[in-house]
């Protein structure tokens, strides 16, 4: 998963200068898209079965990446949609942390569900 460019510049300004940086986040998001979303919400899903959902992280082996704490469920799809990208929010803030192409297409046809089981949603080295 790769981080938003805020997330690096924050990271840089943190680690490496004496520059002021922003809270840091309290709430997490994860965020469905039919395309990449760039550096935002672009091609968000807009079935109106679906809503954002707030997920929490816990630190991997040797604290090398970040997983999902437990499963991140969507709601049941209206007219279906095809799942290419997610996001990783700072749900407080609303500033986009993380965004990741899937392997594959993820296909929720009408009726169906996302479903994210924990640890399935990494951030960071090898899990």
């Amino acid at each position: 998963m790769s981080m938003s460019s805020f997330a690096l510049a924050t990271s840089l300004a943190y680690f490496f200068t004496a520059a002021a940086v922003g809270n840091r986040p309290s709430s997490w998001q994860v965020r469905l898209h039919t395309a990449s979303p760039g550096d935002g919400a672009s091609n968000e899903v807009s079935d109106s079965g679906y809503s954002r959902q707030g997920a929490t992280f816990n630190m991997n082996g040797p604290q090398t990446a970040v997983s999902n704490a437990s499963g991140v469920n969507f709601g049941t799809a209206a007219s279906g949609f095809t799942v290419t990208h997610i996001s990783i929010w700072d749900a407080a803030n609303g500033v986009p942390l993380a965004t990741q192409r899937l392997s594959a297409d993820k296909v929720v046809a009408a009726g169906a569900q996302v479903i994210m089981a924990a640890g399935e949603l990494t951030i960071g080295g090898a899990a």
